[in-house]
């Protein structure tokens, strides 16, 4: 199942590129592309290939992989969606995988000059939440208050964008029951899954 956002612009090969990676190793479950001219920071093995997450701009997915975990979850809507679907392919035992090689032209909205992040930052606070009822550890509370400290008290954000966290904040506790609903079976750690990879710490 090829994942592609519709801002986006193949390079030549890429598809193909992603296919015989997807193939040398049944156990890939997901495997994305390089986005130009701007990447998502994210730890990588340039050994393997394994990363903490794929992004969902140009992603290829294994169907079974996909099936196995129940696909995405659409109450991340917008952002976070493709964070928890890896985490979630990592602990059923599938691998995602980087694949530099292979290179997609991402138009993303966000480098057009004055660009208004209002609902990109609506959703991304809201759903990094969502990523650590679902995944976080007893151990990284801290990063949850420095998640929130960040965003609510720091200058880099302004007082339209912190209203809409307050907003965000308030709005998320309503999903907490559902988020964590069945999350005995997401409850297990693993190397890759790291909230530091996600906006949690951006």
């Amino acid at each position: 199942m090829f994942l592609l956002n519709p801002d986006t612009r193949l390079e030549k090969g890429c598809l193909e590129t992603l296919l015989a990676k997807a193939s040398s190793d049944p156990r890939i479950g997901i495997c994305d592309a390089k986005q130009l001219p701007r990447e998502h920071p994210k730890a990588w093995d340039k050994s393997t290939g394994e990363t903490s997450w794929c992004s969902g701009a140009a992603a290829l997915v294994r169907r079974e992989a996909f099936d196995q975990v129940g696909g995405f979850d659409e109450r991340f809507f917008m952002y976070c969606e493709d964070v928890d679907l890896s985490w979630k392919l990592w602990l059923k035992g599938w691998k995602c995988i980087y694949v530099p090689t292979a290179i997609v032209r991402h138009f993303t909205q966000d480098l057009a000059p004055g660009k208004r992040r209002t609902l990109e930052n609506y959703f991304s606070f809201r759903n990094s939440l969502f990523l650590y009822y679902r995944f976080g550890r007893k151990g990284e509370r801290a990063v949850l208050w420095s998640f929130l400290r960040r965003r609510m008290l720091s200058g880099a954000y302004s007082l339209r964008s912190k209203a809409l966290f307050a907003i965000a904040l308030v709005d998320h506790i309503r999903y907490i029951p559902v988020v964590l609903h069945g999350g005995k079976e997401w409850e297990h750690s693993h190397t890759w899954i790291r909230l530091s990879e996600t906006s949690l710490f951006q």
